[in-house]
């Protein structure tokens, strides 16, 4: 019968190495070592020799083992290089795909199917996938803008015809830069179409049931709650006035509009009560798989199956399927299981902010929440329960409280720099507002979504069956058309290189899955803390 190890006791056994050798996590960092390089040899001309410093420097920080187990060295090494290889033959291929499309630039006839609409006063904005210019087939998607006599001639799942002058978006920087990230958003085309004729309707079925989402939903709420119903759905916020959406954006919550993880992960734990209180337990763990991979496709499905809900609904089956089949508890092997899954699929995704904010906060909550939690813990006097000493009301709650600031935080943490890098700012509202907006919305987005669902299935009780959620929506609104967030955001601030390098290191080391005691830890934390504050206050004085 195993027993469980005290942490002396574990850090005996693997005094050798500073960090336990993880395959799945280390494979999905050195993909990622591997995309980087590919891409910086491509757009700066990065040596080949660069190279000798990641053998000589970055096995020994990232393995850490010594010779005793030379087999296991070994294998574990041809591992890293094969992920390593593996990332810049992908990123290379996907590269070289992108370069063979079309170049267009003057008056073309496109055909193409509505996959996203917006209304203005005077214009109509149509988003086209299954782009075809001059009969020749294209990839990527297509923005066009007609004019205002289609307003009400064209809707979601409506294959077009459209005549008038196309433009190629640009795929490199003037120094000759390929971005990467445009192959990912896939928008690769602009037009200005002088007319417009509708063929015909796409058979895709959850196209359909998007425009019956749009219809039903404006139908039964009023217009700035029903704009935002669509965006937390679907992640449209075309609907949105920019004056109400910016301000959201400086309360640092606009993510809940990014259909993500946060949202799939809202709809696998409702997936999970469902199996739960119906007894669904019971049946065969294949069945209950498909049951949840089904649910989480299907609305995959109406959202486009954008990269940002993919690598969300991967998370979700990775992480339980892993469950089902017991590969063990660490959270962290999983999320590097999941990362290579997406990364393979299209390596261009870690240069997406989606792809950083996603894993970047999943890999936080992991690391992060048990210590923060646990010195939370040791703070306010809430320690473990016995037998003969059970928790009070009040300690559950403050528990409860605690585990929650302390996951709310840990993604914060890690998502920061990556969230200044993207919008140019850092809401100092970010912390509170999540604490109240991500347990509404983890708790309301299932029933939300379940609501809409009944009402376009009954489309003369939508009224009724969205009354609530009008009027919620409509209290919290209240809340960003009064109160303008952007007095508090941080601006026009540096950050460098190193100082981002000694800002995760000092993350890191406030973990527990490194083999050295607490006291070590918190002192090479708080090391890196100091070094990290001083490097920032030079470069921004």
């Amino acid at each position: 019968m195993k027993t469980q190890k005290t942490e002396t006791e574990r850090i005996t056994e693997t005094e050798d190495r500073l960090f336990n050798f993880r395959p799945f996590l280390f494979s999905s960092v050195f993909f990622i070592l591997g995309v980087v390089f590919e891409n910086l040899r491509r757009a700066q001309n990065l040596s080949n020799w660069w190279l000798c410093l990641f053998v000589a420097f970055v096995f020994p920080l990232c393995f850490c083992v010594t010779w005793k187990k030379f087999k296991n060295v070994c294998l574990g090494i041809l591992l890293l290089l094969f992920a390593f290889s593996l990332g810049c033959n992908l990123f290379s291929l996907r590269l070289e795909n992108f370069q063979k499309g079309g170049y267009y630039e003057g008056e073309y006839i496109v055909f193409g199917r509505v996959i996203e609409v917006e209304k203005r006063e005077e214009t109509v904005f149509v988003t086209l996938d299954n782009v075809r210019v001059d009969d020749t087939q294209e990839k990527g998607t297509l923005f066009a803008r007609l004019p205002s006599s289609y307003m009400e001639i064209v809707d979601i799942g409506d294959e077009l015809l459209l005549m008038g002058e196309v433009q190629t978006d640009k795929r490199v920087y003037s120094d000759g830069t390929i971005r990467a990230y445009a192959i990912e958003d896939g928008m690769w085309y602009t037009m200005y179409a002088e007319d417009c004729a509708v063929t015909g309707r796409s058979a895709n079925v959850f196209l359909r049931i998007r425009q019956k989402i749009y219809e039903v939903v404006h139908e039964g709420m009023e217009e700035t709650p029903a704009a935002v119903t669509i965006a937390i759905l679907t992640g449209n916020t075309d609907g949105i006035g920019e004056g109400l959406l910016e301000n959201i954006r400086y309360g640092g919550i606009a993510h809940i509009f990014a259909v993500s993880g946060l949202h799939v992960g809202a709809l696998y734990g409702f997936c999970m009560q469902i199996i739960k209180k119906g007894k669904l337990y019971r049946i065969n763990p294949v069945f209950r798989f498909l049951f949840v991979a089904f649910l989480l496709l299907f609305y995959g499905g109406i959202c486009g199956f954008s990269p940002s809900v993919v690598r969300a609904i991967t998370m979700c089956l990775v992480l339980y399927a892993s469950k089902l089949i017991g590969t063990g508890e660490d959270i962290s092997e999983r999320i590097g299981l999941a990362c290579i899954i997406v990364l393979i699929r299209s390596p261009v995704s870690l240069y997406t902010v989606g792809f950083q904010l996603s894993f970047s906060a999943c890999l936080g909550i992991a690391l992060l929440s048990t210590p923060i939690q646990n010195a939370g813990f040791k703070t306010f006097r809430v320690y473990e329960r016995t037998l003969d000493k059970p928790f009070t009301f009040k300690q559950s709650v403050c528990r409860n409280a605690i585990s929650f600031f302390a996951v709310t935080l840990s993604a914060q943490l890690a998502t920061l720099p990556f969230l200044y890098d993207a919008f140019g700012y850092v809401s100092c509202w970010g912390l509170l507002l999540n604490c109240i907006f991500v347990p509404l919305l983890s708790v309301g987005f299932s029933f939300l979504l379940l609501g809409v669902f009944l009402a376009c299935l009954c489309p003369w009780l939508a009224n009724a069956i969205l009354y609530a959620p009008n009027l919620l929506l409509s209290a919290v609104l209240l809340l960003f058309e009064t109160v303008d967030f952007s007095t508090f955001a941080i601006t026009n601030i540096t950050i460098t290189g190193g100082c981002l390098c000694l800002y995760y290191l000092a993350l890191l080391f406030i973990t527990d899955k490194c083999n050295i005691g607490k006291t070590w830890r918190r002192a090479l934390s708080m090391t890196f803390s100091v070094l990290c504050l001083g490097v920032f206050l030079m470069s921004n004085l």
